[in-house]
């Protein structure tokens, strides 16, 4: 900001010789005073003549005019009309005489020098008189100079140009070039708004005193920059995520120039969380607990502006969740390998037998792999404990039943079916599988039955064929083990 300075004015006064006639006259050496007289004179005498200072400034004022007189009847001073007396003194006598005498304001920058007559009467009308000079110093030139101002966008800015020399008051106005949008200066000087774009003006600004009969004038030169504001991270806090839940925030940012490409600056996200350039924090959430991070939002000016904050997100866990009841199938001298279902929660999960035993040559791993070759068949059933690894721990229990038939899971029906089905009559059949988990379910996954009739879910083929002929069809079966074992078989049925 510019401070504006009043001008130093000053007027000088300086004592000197006579000059000749009444007005404006050369520099002259202050005059001495005289020595004192041995004795007094006949006829009237000025001792002495001197001013109280020797220089009155530009801007005017007084200075008093010190007259030492011998044998005087009358005094008087003469001045010309730029130059006020105070007092005329008639009728002095013998002794010291003061007055004052006043110039006002320059009003250019030359020196000026008055003439100041004093005139002094004795007996008999005979008349003695001495002269000073009273001088007054001019104007200082009127300057100003290149002045570099700045700002900040959305930002108030105040500021006051200044002047020197001259007389004050300065009048002031933009003659070319612009100032910054939304800055105004005024005709005294006064630079004062809101800037709304950043960027860099220059304007030039003409400069005028208040000196007459001729005013004074100048130019400035005024460069102007206005900087965008500074980034601001507008996010301040971030909502709790779950885990395993898809999870998805938008950052913002202020200030500065549009858009922002973020980044994290310290810190790590949460597992599973990922910040995008153009600040989506997304993601899911691999584990439980609460991150704290700092990011750093940085905009498209040049030189670019940047700013970082720190923002914290909270994961939960989900609950863990086993099924209730789980049923395995296994064949006796078959390798077998599951892995019991557990979701939720935070991972790994520990699995312990709490009661119950697995079929001989089956184990259990703590990470819930069940694993061997059973070496009997029959049904087993164990109570199992999971515990997750989340922070207090989540437990839960599983009832297991494990079935190991004696062979694999096969279609035993012929794959011709007998007897032949006889159109416009009902007709029904029952599918039989062994081995495997029961109970077991059927479907169709290939060809056609015959028209009108259905395979239902157990097995059970029926209906009353409308179009004799050949037909051929694969039906796949599925027990109830886990995981579940399947077999297909392609059949033939002809309606006759």
């Amino acid at each position: 900001m510019t401070v504006s300075r009043s001008l130093p004015l000053a007027l000088l006064l300086a004592a000197a010789g006579t000059l000749g006639s009444a007005g404006l006259a050369g520099a002259a050496p202050a005059p001495k005073a005289a020595a004192p007289m041995a004795a007094a004179p006949s006829g009237p005498a000025i001792i002495s003549l001197a001013l109280g200072r020797p220089t009155v400034g530009p801007g005017g004022g007084a200075v008093t005019v010190r007259l030492h007189v011998s044998a005087a009847t009358t005094c008087w001073f003469a001045a010309p009309a730029a130059v006020k007396v105070s007092r005329a003194h008639r009728g002095c006598k013998n002794g010291y005489v003061a007055t004052a005498v006043h110039l006002g304001a320059a009003d250019t920058t030359r020196s000026l020098a008055y003439r100041l007559t004093a005139s002094v009467a004795g007996l008999g009308g005979r008349t003695v008189r001495r002269v000073v000079v009273v001088r007054q110093d001019g104007l200082q030139p009127l300057s100003v100079s290149s002045l570099s101002l700045s700002a900040t966008v959305g930002v108030g800015f105040t500021g006051q140009l200044a002047a020197r020399g001259g007389r004050p008051p300065y009048t002031m106005a933009v003659v070319a070039g612009s100032l910054p949008a939304g800055i105004s200066l005024s005709p005294g000087g006064a630079l004062s708004g809101t800037p709304t774009t950043a960027g860099t003006t220059s304007a030039t600004v003409k400069v005028t005193d208040d000196a007459k009969p001729v005013a004074l004038s100048s130019e400035l030169a005024v460069a102007f920059t206005v900087s965008p504001p500074p980034v601001t991270i507008a996010t301040g806090s971030l909502a709790a995520a779950s885990q395993g839940v898809f999870y998805s925030q938008h950052l913002s940012a202020s200030g500065g120039t549009a858009p922002y490409s973020w980044s994290v600056a310290a810190g790590a996200l949460p597992a599973g969380l990922t910040l995008a350039a153009n600040g989506t924090l997304s993601g899911v959430p691999s584990s439980a607990g609460t991150s704290t991070f700092t990011v750093r939002a940085t905009d498209s000016s040049n030189p670019a502006l940047s700013a970082t904050g720190q923002l914290t997100v909270a994961v939960t866990s989900t609950p863990l969740v086993v099924p209730v009841t789980t049923i395995l199938g296994a064949t006796q001298g078959v390798s077998y390998s599951s892995t019991l279902p557990a979701t939720g929660g935070t991972a790994p999960y520990t699995w312990t037998i709490v009661s119950g035993a697995l079929p001989p040559g089956l184990a259990l791993l703590p990470g819930g792999l069940v694993e061997g070759t059973p070496t009997a068949s029959g049904t087993y059933q164990v109570i199992l404990n999971v515990t997750d690894a989340s922070s207090p721990v989540q437990a839960a229990t599983s009832y297991v039943t494990i079935q190991v038939s004696s062979g694999a899971l096969a279609i035993t029906t012929p794959v011709t079916l007998s007897p032949p089905a006889t159109h416009n009559q009902y007709y029904s059949f029952v599918f039989t599988a062994s081995g495997g988990t029961a109970p077991y379910t059927w479907q169709v996954v290939g060809g056609t039955v015959p028209t009108g009739m259905t395979l239902s879910t157990t097995g059970l083929l029926s209906g009353t064929p409308t179009t004799p002929g050949a037909y051929s069809f694969t039906v796949e079966v599925f027990d109830s083990a886990y995981p579940q074992h399947t077999a297909t078989e392609t059949v033939s049925l002809t309606v006759v």
